[in-house]
């Protein structure tokens, strides 16, 4: 039952590309919410001040540009993480089974 219901749930992680790769995406996203909510901070606080239109207009554009950053890069990736949780159900689903099947 060890090897085939355990160990195929504790390596599961180490064994799928899948699985590795997305955390380097998943912080990859992180960091790209951070510097969108950076960004927008920076904006409200220019337009809130006494600055030069020219300054408000480099702080919106790249506000602008980060925020396209995200509406490209998101879907993507949620869409791998809903990917993702799909074959750990379906792993889980089969260890079940085995487990069943040995009991």
């Amino acid at each position: 039952m060890e090897a085939d219901v355990e160990r195929p749930l504790r390596e599961y992680q180490k064994g799928s590309r899948e699985m590795q790769a997305m955390s380097t995406i998943q912080g990859n996203l992180v960091a790209l919410s951070k510097e969108l909510d950076t960004t927008q901070k920076r904006v409200d606080k220019i337009k809130s001040g006494k600055s030069a239109a020219s300054k408000v207009a480099d702080a919106t554009s790249s506000a602008e540009s980060v925020r396209k950053e995200w509406d490209s890069q998101a879907p993507y990736v949620f869409e791998q993480l809903q990917a993702l949780d799909e074959n750990r159900i379906n792993h889980l689903r089969d260890a079940l089974t085995q487990l069943q099947t040995h009991e």
